[in-house]
This record gives structure tokens, sequence and C-alpha cells, in this order.
């Protein structure tokens, strides 16, 4: 049987490999283009945008007018909180009868320096608390030493005069003294007494009575128990305070002194108030020693 050789099943069965195949990648989605069509403002939009601006402003205009002349925001209640009672009820007394108006639009800062004038007065804070109460927190400032000039004034760190002192019984406080009444360079002679003062144990401190400040950075100091005065000098004031008290019964041999000048280094001065000796101070090196 005749068969033919070139049969188209031959061709058939290599389909694939006689036509070639062509790869196309699938194809994106474009997105369409919006026409982007440009507004003209025209005469009757200016006018529109113009009457919703302008009504806008009339609004906040006419509310915070009809706010400021509203009597609920008119102040009726002042709370001062301070430490010490006196100056509160001072602080309440001040503003008794004044009219502060409305609370939206009172100055505080006005009133804040109206009050630190008060001597006892540090620093304040005002705070609104609404619809009518004006909040008030006092720092008052704290009495440190007594000064006298030609009276006697109870003062702070800063130097600020608190008030007079009629009796230096009442307050336990040192007392500042200068022959010259403080006349001048009051500022460097009391922070000179401040640097003694912040030398000392707070026990020593208590036993302070008058710290004289006459000489320049010469610090002279007289305790409650004893009338003598204690030449201190320009610095060392712990060192020489401690030296003061572990020669002290030494110094009760000879009586009641007149001074004790501690501002040499190897050498202590004492002058007692009845001298029964000519050389003192060389006695006093050696018994020191």
């Amino acid at each position: 049987m005749a068969t033919h050789a070139s049969s188209p099943l031959r061709y058939k069965t290599n389909v694939f490999i006689s036509e070639p195949l062509h790869f196309r990648r699938k194809e994106k989605k474009t997105k369409p283009r919006k026409v982007q069509r440009r507004i003209k403002l025209k005469f009757r939009h200016i006018f529109i945008c113009f009457l919703l601006i302008g009504g806008l402003f009339t609004f906040f205009q006419r509310a915070y007018l009809f706010l400021i002349f509203w009597d609920k925001l008119n102040v009726d209640r002042i709370e001062v909180s301070c430490p010490k009672e006196q100056i509160a009820e001072d602080i309440r007394l001040f503003l008794d009868g004044k009219h502060l108006g409305n609370l939206l639009i009172l100055d505080i800062h006005t009133l804040k320096e109206k009050l630190v004038v008060h001597p006892w007065i540090k620093d304040v804070r005002v705070r609104k608390s609404f619809p009518s109460t004006l909040k008030i927190s006092i720092l008052e400032r704290q009495p440190a030493a007594l000064l006298k000039e030609s009276r006697i004034f109870l003062i702070d760190r800063e130097g600020i005069k608190l008030q007079e002192v009629d009796s230096l019984v009442s307050w336990d406080f040192p007392l500042f003294v200068d022959t010259n009444n403080f006349k001048a360079n009051i500022a460097e002679k009391l922070d000179f007494g401040w640097a003694f003062l912040d030398s000392l144990d707070p026990s020593e401190k208590k036993t302070i009575a008058i710290i004289d400040l006459t000489e320049y950075q010469n610090v002279k100091v007289r305790l409650k128990e004893s009338p003598a005065w204690i030449i201190i000098g320009e610095s060392r004031f712990h060192e020489r305070m401690a030296l003061y008290r572990a020669q002290e019964p030494i110094f009760r041999q000879y009586g009641p002194m007149e001074y004790v000048d501690l501002r040499l280094e190897e050498r202590i001065y004492i002058k007692p108030q009845k001298l029964f000796a000519k050389d003192i101070a060389p006695n006093m090196i050696k018994e020191a020693k």
C-alpha cells in the first residue's frame, strides 16, 4: 500500500514549531484625562464673596460687643489665696468697691502691677475664671533679717523693707547695723552680710544677734549670749566661727570681752573689758596651740 510522504498531519503535529509565536504585554488601562475648564469670575461672584466676608465680620463684631457689655461677665467675685491671711485681707480691702468691669476685657497685667506695690508681696498670679470670678494667688516675701537705719525695719533677702519694727524682742532675726545708717553701698554691704550668714549652720545662725557691716569687707558679730564683738574679717567665716567656739573656754578666763579679733592666720587678739595684763596676745597664742 502506497503512502504519501508529505502528509499534512506532519505539519499539524509540529504546528507550534513551524509557526513563531508573538508575545504581547497586557495593555494598561489608561485613565481618561479630564478636561479642566477655567472658571471665569464675574462681577456677581466677587460681589457675593464681598457680602459673605462683610457679613462674617459684622457677626463677630456684634458678638464681641454683646459679650463685653454683658452683665453676666462682670466681675462679682474675687478669690485671694495667700498663706498669710493679713496680706490676703489687705488685697481684699484694696479691691473692695472697685469696679473691675467685664472679665473678658480686664487687663490683668495692670492689676498685677498695682498689687505688687504691697511690700509683703513678691509675685502675683491673676487668673480669670469665667463667667465672673477673678482668682488671685499671692507669693509673699520671706523675712530674713532686721536692718537698722534711722529706724529698724524687717527686710527680706533682696533688702526690701517689709515693715517697721518697734521692738527687737518679737523678731528672732539677726540685726544688720552700720554706724553710717547704710547711707552708702547698702547693696554691697548686705551681700557681704548674707554671705556670712549662708556660711553658717542653721543652729549657728540662731545664735547671731548683731552683724556690724560698717567697715568695708569686714564682718563683726555679736552673739546673743555674749556682749563681745567677734571680728571675722572678709573670708573663712565658718572656719573662724568654729575657731571662736573651740577657744571660747579660754576666753572666759579673762572675764567679759570687749572684742576677739580672728582676722590673722596664726594669732588671736582679745581685749577684755578690764585689762589686767600688758601683753595678752602672746599668751593666747600659746594656749590656743
